[in-house]
C-alpha cells in the first residue's frame, strides 16, 4: 500500500509543470442599471499550459458584488507565442523590483479594472541551465493614487516589458474565454 501511494506521488509530481507567471485582472462592464464584473486570473507554465479561471459578478443599485463560482479553461499555447511569452518572464524574473510607500493618497475609489492588477512571475532564471530556480514573486501592483504600497520593476525598460506582458496575457485570457476586448 505505502509503495503503491509513494509511486503515485513520484509520478504526479513529475508530471507537475511549474507555473512561470500569473496575471490577474478584471474587467468591467454595463448593460442598463446593472454592472458586470470578471475577475480574471491567468497563469501559464514551463510546458507551455495557459490556464484561465473566471469569477463574474454583478450589481444592481447595491454596494456589494455577487460571485459566481469560478470557470476554468486550458490552452496549449504554440511554441511561437509561448516563446514571446517566456522570453518576456525571463528578462522580467531577474529584474530588481522596488517597493514605494506613499504617506499621502488621494481618496479616490477606484473600479474592479483599476485595483485589479497583479503580475507575478518566477524569479531567478537561469539562462545557462535554461531553467527558473527561484520561487512565484509578485513584481508589479496596481500604481493608482489610491494605493499606499506600490511593487514594480526598478527600470524603465522592465516596466515597459511588463505593461507589454500584462497585455499579452490579458488578450490571450480574453479570446480564450470568448469576451470581446
Amino acid at each position: 500500500m505505502f509503495r503503491t501511494l509513494l509511486i503515485t506521488l513520484i509520478l504526479c509530481s513529475s508530471s507537475y509543470a511549474a507555473e512561470i507567471a500569473n496575471y490577474r485582472f478584471a474587467t468591467q462592464n454595463y448593460s442598463g442599471n446593472q454592472q458586470f464584473v470578471n475577475k480574471i486570473t491567468v497563469s501559464v507554465d514551463e510546458d507551455s499550459m495557459m490556464k484561465v479561471s473566471v469569477s463574474k459578478g454583478s450589481r444592481t443599485n447595491s454596494r456589494l458584488f455577487t460571485f459566481e463560482e469560478e470557470e476554468v479553461s486550458q490552452e496549449r499555447l504554440n511554441s511561437f507565442v509561448f516563446k514571446l511569452l517566456k522570453r518576456d518572464i525571463t528578462h522580467l524574473s531577474n529584474a530588481k523590483v522596488t517597493t514605494s510607500h506613499s504617506q499621502i493618497i488621494c481618496m479616490m475609489m477606484p473600479g474592479p479594472g483599476q485595483s485589479t492588477d497583479h503580475l507575478s512571475v518566477r524569479r531567478a532564471y537561469d539562462f545557462t541551465a535554461d531553467e527558473f530556480t527561484g520561487q512565484m514573486e509578485l513584481i508589479y501592483s496596481p500604481t493608482g493614487c489610491w494605493i499606499s504600497r506600490k511593487i514594480h520593476p526598478e527600470a524603465q525598460r522592465d516596466q515597459n516589458r511588463g505593461n507589454i506582458l500584462k497585455a499579452k496575457l490579458e488578450t490571450l485570457a480574453l479570446r480564450l474565454i470568448g469576451q470581446e476586448l
